[in-house]
């Protein structure tokens, strides 16, 4: 080939980051990004910044331990090796956003090596700069929304209860009012229920209504304890479950069905001994965690059945509670006190911490919030909606859009992101 074409070959392949020789330490000239790339990182090691590292889909928070000279170690925690041998970069320096995908070199216990990129392949500066305070914390509560949707009859369905929903509305729900209109709810339906709240001494029975409940996370519903096969005959439903899975684990511990059969006969029996003749069991949740249920069942006294209707309805009251006491717990802890650290703050949003993972896991189907910021003079009132997640080993960062604030909110704001960043740029400079 001859010595011209060999060098338009070399030229493009260097362009197109495909070059022979992948090893760059050469290419340290004043005009390659080479330089800029690993002051970046040299940068981010300094300040003991995070990187944002995204693999097979999942999102990690890493941090640089050491930089050679072609070579990346980050550490993380939780990471789950796969197929692919390259992942993504993404980190904020000097008020610009980067991202670099670069090859995996070595995956180790808490550590990756990663390849130093050696070009800038994406800057993007922020429209609104964001500061990193060491001292700044906030307090939040989530904001009501409609658990079913804005529309349709799901909304019609909670909007027959106004009472509870006025009280959902409010930072502080009063569980005491709550349960008294709960109840008489629950007494529409029938006069006869249990409601059982599990604690440390008594963490919960171990009945086979409960354990299905437990285990599915739905409520358990005999429509006709008088017929045997309502027991576990299919029952294509989100939210209603009866004893299909035990029945049919059953059958699958042991080919014949006798021993299936059997054990439903005399289950049958029992309950059909203490006179029952419809139940159903809804669990009561802390966050995502059952902390309880809901019992309630007719007798063959009253003539009566449940409907799946007033089962629905039951779940839906229950569903209702329980995002009061979710909220109350939220309430006196994380609004009643500024305990939660903002990592990063600007104009157009901020980023706070959690250490409580079933909060954190909470905030993904409750991810309107209102918060309080403490600043020098005055206290920020903002409303925002939460649209990103950082989960990392016990911290897990939650990025927050601002949608709305009190007023001159944002003008109180703006002057404490300028001065902050004034204050930086000056010990910098110094």
């Amino acid at each position: 080939m001859p010595a011209l074409e060999m060098s338009l070959v070399e030229a493009m392949r260097h362009l197109s980051g495909k070059h022979h020789n992948e090893n760059f330490l050469e290419d340290t000239i004043l005009n390659s990004d080479i330089n800029r790339v690993r002051h970046l990182f040299y940068f981010l090691k300094a300040k003991g910044r995070e990187i944002e590292i995204t693999y097979m889909q999942e999102r990690y928070s890493a941090r640089i331990s050491q930089i050679s000279e072609d070579e990346l170690t980050l550490t993380l925690s939780g990471f789950k090796e796969g197929a692919i041998r390259r992942c993504r970069l993404r980190f904020e320096a000097y008020k610009e956003l980067y991202q670099f995908e670069v090859p995996i070199l070595l995956i180790a216990t808490d550590q990756i090596v990663v390849k130093t990129p050696s070009f800038i392949q994406s800057v993007q500066r922020r429209v609104y700069p964001r500061i990193r305070p060491d001292d700044l914390f906030m307090k939040f509560i989530i904001y009501w929304r409609p658990l079913l949707g804005m529309t349709g009859p799901d909304f019609f369905s909670e909007s027959r209860y106004p009472q509870i929903i006025m009280e959902l509305r409010k930072d502080l729900p009063n569980l005491y009012l709550l349960n008294r209109i709960f109840s008489e709810e629950i007494q529409k339906i029938s006069p006869t229920f249990r409601l059982k709240i599990y604690s440390k001494d008594d963490p919960g029975g171990e009945s086979l209504m409960e354990k299905v409940m437990r285990s599915t996370g739905k409520s358990v519903y005999i429509k006709d304890v008088g017929k045997i096969e309502n027991y576990y005959e299919n029952m294509v439903h989100d939210k209603l479950v009866n004893y299909r899975g035990v029945y049919l684990k059953l059958l699958k511990e042991d080919s014949e069905e006798n021993r299936a059969d059997e054990y439903f006969k005399e289950l049958h029996n029992k309950e059909r001994n203490e006179f029952l003749s419809s139940y159903v069991c809804v669990p009561l949740r802390i966050y995502s965690r059952i902390a309880g249920y809901l019992y309630v069942y007719t007798t063959a006294l009253e003539k009566n059945i449940l409907s799946y209707e007033q089962a629905l309805r039951l779940e839906l009251l229950c569903r209702l509670m329980s995002y009061a006491m979710s909220k109350s717990v939220i309430s006196r802890y994380y609004y009643a006190n500024p305990v939660t650290r903002v990592v990063d703050i600007g104009l157009s949003g901020l980023l706070f911490e959690l250490r409580d993972e079933e909060l954190y896991k909470y905030t993904i189907d409750n991810s309107f919030i209102k918060m309080e910021i403490p600043l020098r003079q005055r206290t920020l009132k903002l409303m925002g909606e939460i649209t990103r997640y950082f989960p990392s080993e016990k911290v897990y960062n939650v990025g927050v859009r601002f949608l709305e604030s009190a007023p001159d909110d944002w003008r109180y704001l703006e002057e404490y992101v300028y001065n902050v960043s004034k204050s930086e740029e000056s010990r910098i400079s110094f």
